[in-house]
């Protein structure tokens, strides 16, 4: 897809944003149908991401935890091999459903394995992983991440994030492993 192409889809979900259509999660912008169109054509992969960027941010909008979820699982199925669909969807998972706890824990590892072997993203998918940790208070999965990210230090790839300390405060510093805590506030 080129620039062009992407902007005028762009310009076609704001429009139809405003718009309401019934659908089975109630009632939706008619921009996510319109989006879930572009997703049945014979599209590259690179552009069903870019086609399931603009889906899932039309989602969030819609404030629809149902079908939020429902098209973050499509796309990690879809996208079987992008680290960044599953981790986006095990983190929601999280945030909304703690009763979906072992999945959303499976899904964080399967989400950093496979980051691992493609070598990009590590760092997102490991804090994602600590963060998840955190929120489900499964302080195992916290250290483990902790490990990764610090096992990760000096290493340089173009498709990661750098390291992000947000969720550090809010670690009870009684259940980590301090010396690995400490390692990790020193990347800062």
């Amino acid at each position: 897809m080129t620039n062009e192409e992407f902007q005028s889809l762009h310009a076609d979900v704001a429009r139809l944003r405003k718009k309401r259509v019934q659908s089975a999660f109630g009632l939706i912008p008619a921009s996510v149908n319109y989006l879930e169109s572009k997703l049945s054509g014979a599209l590259s992969e690179a552009d069903r991401g870019d086609v399931y960027a603009l889906l899932v941010n039309e989602c969030s909008k819609a404030r629809n935890d149902r079908l939020y979820v429902e098209v973050l699982r499509r796309r990690a199925r879809d996208l079987s091999n992008d680290p960044i669909s599953h981790a986006g969807l095990a983190f929601r998972l999280a945030l909304i459903d703690p009763t979906s706890r072992e999945e959303t824990l499976e899904i964080a590892e399967k989400a950093l394995l496979m980051a691992k072997s493609q070598n990009r993203q590590i760092r997102y998918c490991a804090t994602n992983m600590a963060r998840i940790g955190l929120m489900l208070d499964e302080y195992g999965v916290v250290e483990r991440a902790l490990k990764e990210l610090v096992g990760d230090a000096g290493r340089e790839r173009a498709e990661d994030t750098w390291y992000e300390f947000d969720f550090v405060d809010q670690l009870d510093v009684r259940r980590v492993d301090i010396k690995l805590l400490a390692a990790y506030r020193a990347l800062a």
